[in-house]
Order: C-alpha cells, then sequence, then structure tokens
C-alpha cells in the first residue's frame, strides 16, 4: 500500500503537541559526495537583490513570512558567501545557509533555512543544495554539522538521512518521536 507524505504528515501534525525541533548531526565530513544538478540548473551564492527571492522560497517550504533582513542579515553570523542558492538558469528556485551558531561545539557548523519552491519537489534539489552547505563548511573547517527540524518535515528527515545524518536525542521524548518517524518513513514504499 502506498502511503503519501501529505498522509504523514497530517498523521504527525494531528498528534503534535508544541515540542522542540528534532536534531540531526553529520560527522566526518571529509567522505561528502559530489554535488549532481538536473542540466540546466546551478549552484550560487547570495547576489545583491536577492533578499526577496530568499523570502520567497522560504516562504513558500515553510508557509510563513519569514524576512531575510531579521532572520539573515542582521546576525553577527552573516556571510553572502554562505548563502547558497540553487538556480534553474538564472531563477533562483532553492536556498540553504551555511551557518555557525555560539551554543554548538567547535568545529560544528549549522545547516539552517533549507527550502525548495514547490514546483521543483522531487528533482533532488533540496539534496543538492543541503549537500552544498555541507561542502562549503568543510571548506571553512568544520569537521561536524547539526541542523534541527521538525517531524512532519519528513521529504527533508528522508534527505538528510540520504545524506549522513544522525538523529540527535537531545530532548525529553526526542526517542520516541524519532521511532514514530522512523515508523511512519518506513510505510513509504520508496523508503531505503
Amino acid at each position: 500500500m502506498s502511503y503519501s507524505f501529505m498522509e504523514m504528515r497530517s498523521e504527525i501534525m494531528d498528534t503534535a503537541e508544541k515540542v522542540p525541533q528534532l536534531a540531526m548531526e553529520r560527522s566526518l565530513l571529509e567522505d561528502l559526495p559530489e554535488i549532481r544538478l538536473p542540466e540546466g540548473f546551478s549552484i550560487r551564492s547570495f547576489q545583491n537583490g536577492w533578499d526577496k527571492e530568499w523570502e520567497a522560497i522560504i516562504g513558500a517550504a515553510f508557509q510563513t513570512t519569514i524576512s531575510f533582513h531579521d532572520t539573515i542579515a542582521l546576525c553577527k553570523q552573516y556571510k553572502p558567501a554562505n548563502v547558497l542558492f540553487i538556480c534553474d538558469g538564472e531563477t533562483p528556485v532553492g536556498t540553504a545557509t551555511a551557518w555557525c551558531r555560539d551554543d554548538l561545539p567547535e568545529g560544528t557548523g549549522y545547516l539552517h533555512m533549507v527550502g525548495v519552491l514547490p514546483g521543483y519537489g522531487g528533482k533532488g534539489l533540496g539534496l543538492a543544495i543541503s549537500l552544498a552547505v555541507l561542502h562549503n563548511l568543510k571548506q571553512s573547517g568544520y569537521t561536524k554539522v547539526f541542523l534541527h527540524t521538525d517531524d512532519f518535515r519528513l521529504p527533508a528527515i528522508k534527505q538528510y538521512l540520504r545524506l549522513g545524518f544522525k538523529p540527535v536525542y537531545n530532548s525529553e521524548g526526542a526517542a520516541e518521536r524519532w521511532q514514530a518517524v522512523r515508523n511512519i518513513l518506513h510505510k513509504t514504499d520508496d523508503f531505503r
């Protein structure tokens, strides 16, 4: 029986309470695979004026309004070269940011604000832009990468697992929540 991601999201959302986001970590950045993009796509760093493109991508991906200026540009960690975009020709259609956080151990970077426009799903672009951030962090000297995600972001979790991220059990109930995510992912015909 096929079990759609929308059905899975609905199942998780119906039982979700206000809980901390799930955490994941990836070590050993020296074994990163090459980035593979469909023909016509490229990866670029932030260009002047792309704040509106970032807001459109992240807004669509997270179904909310988020300000680039407030969320990224005003932060001391902000470097335009670390805000990456995947472009279809000249048009930005996905983004992710290589970030650092003061609350993480030394040598640990952060995969931040990953999103792809809905019309571009199923092309592996989320995986590609996340992998580009991992390469960026590796080149900057980081040896580990940490991220946060929501239980219902199952396609993203699936991609993070494919990229070698492992669940982190750092909050009350995290083990049970991760088990619920695993159970739902195992219901899909294409889970690997």
